[in-house]
């Protein structure tokens, strides 16, 4: 890793191994120098994956800056450890630390109580303009999508994450699409993931479960669904917290709230997908609006939507996104033609583009042809805002926006 770790010279961060050796120098200065390919920690410390940064009573407090880069693949397997993120905690009790501009791109994160992706615990610590993208978060109670509770967050989403809780042994155990509690402020912010209830004694939130005395939530969204067992209590956005949260909306068409106190503003989904329906959002300098990227949703105005490298390829719900040459995310959706398969998996057949959706049926594009090409039938790839291919003939296609 080359740099010295100072604010002036930085270490960059090149490969996962200069990201796990971060804990050797826990209070210094770091930037990523290109997109981070983590895949190989699935096969690190006997399945047990990479090792969070830190620990709790010794976390890092440095500054680490993505330079608008990503973690992809980074895997974590600790069922039984408490406190499992990229970094368990973000503060010392008198110094905190500083995050800016880091994306995660299919995160597997699992452990005990206290499990998120970029942070689990701590009272304090600073998040800008971070993002997590699909994936899975897997935890016993206090799970996430992007944190389990702690931390001031600015400009921050998660997008695509299945979120996974445990059902309590007699407690209620908890699970929010962005964090499960909120214990600092959080502004400017949403969460579209699919919260999973492993049984009754569960609560959970398309944003989060509930927020401290002096956390809370300004000017965002949630629109999260969820599965699995029916909860004791589910929160469209999160429980009410007296005027608390502020200028912060969910989709109630496509989130069956279950009990009272529900925070934030219910709208359906027509009205999620309308600029005006956000009193407070400021779609000058901060959010945007477009039909054909983040499924319709807002997302902030100078960035990715999605985080994602151009040319990424994977199946939400039952659309097929990807992302095109400009970085922005983008969607098709094919005709049902019915079944069950394994979601994911896309293929061309004949003059089409199939895939498997969400709920494992599959479904079909008909690619516009734009001329013969004599190139191997399959390939796709993305050029300019389109998704093209090669269907079986040897004729390119691409898919109409």
């Amino acid at each position: 890793m080359t740099g010295s770790g100072t604010e002036e010279d930085p270490y960059i961060i090149e490969d996962v191994d200069d990201l796990q050796d971060m804990s050797n120098d826990l209070d210094a200065y770091y930037e990523l120098g290109n997109d981070i390919d983590a895949s190989a920690t699935s096969g690190w410390n006997g399945g047990a994956g990479f090792l969070p940064v830190g620990e709790v009573l010794d976390p890092f407090i440095g500054e680490l800056d993505g330079k608008g880069y990503a973690i992809n693949w980074l895997y974590i397997n600790r069922p039984t450890t408490d406190y499992v993120a990229l970094f368990p905690a973000l503060n010392d009790g008198f110094n905190q630390a500083i995050i800016n501009n880091l994306h995660f791109n299919v995160p597997n994160i699992t452990g005990q109580d206290e499990v998120g992706v970029l942070v689990a615990a701590g009272t304090f610590g600073t998040m800008t303009d971070c993002g997590v993208i699909g994936g899975g978060v897997h935890g016993r109670d206090k799970v996430g999508g992007f944190k389990s509770s702690g931390g001031y967050c600015t400009r921050c989403s998660s997008v695509g994450v299945s979120v996974y809780v445990e059902n309590g042994n007699g407690g209620r155990h908890t699970a929010g699409g962005f964090a499960a509690h909120l214990i600092q402020s959080n502004n400017n912010c949403y969460a579209r993931n699919k919260l999973v209830a492993g049984g009754y004694y569960t609560e959970i939130g398309g944003f989060a479960v509930s927020m401290s005395a002096s956390g809370g939530m300004n000017y965002g969204y949630s629109a999260s669904t969820y599965a699995g067992a029916t909860p004791y209590r589910a929160y469209g956005f999160c429980k009410k917290f007296l005027t608390r949260p502020r200028y912060s909306y969910w989709n109630g068409s496509i989130w069956p709230e279950i009990g009272s106190d529900q925070g934030g503003i219910e709208k359906t989904t027509a009205e999620m997908k309308i600029e005006g329906t956000y009193e407070g959002l400021n779609f000058e300098t901060i959010w945007d609006i477009n039909e054909s990227i983040n499924a319709g949703y807002p997302f902030f105005l100078d960035r990715p939507p999605s985080g994602l490298p151009s040319g990424y390829i994977w199946v939400e719900g039952t659309k097929l996104h990807y992302t095109d040459e400009n970085f922005y995310g983008r969607f098709v959706e094919g005709a049902d033609l019915g079944g069950t398969h394994g979601q994911g998996y896309y293929w061309v057949e004949g003059v089409y583009l199939h895939y498997i959706d969400a709920s494992g049926d599959e479904r079909r594009i008909t690619g516009i042809a734009s001329g013969a090409t004599g190139a191997t039938p399959g390939h796709i790839w993305i050029e300019g805002t389109y998704l093209h291919y090669i269907d079986a003939n040897g004729d390119e296609r691409y898919a109409p926006l």
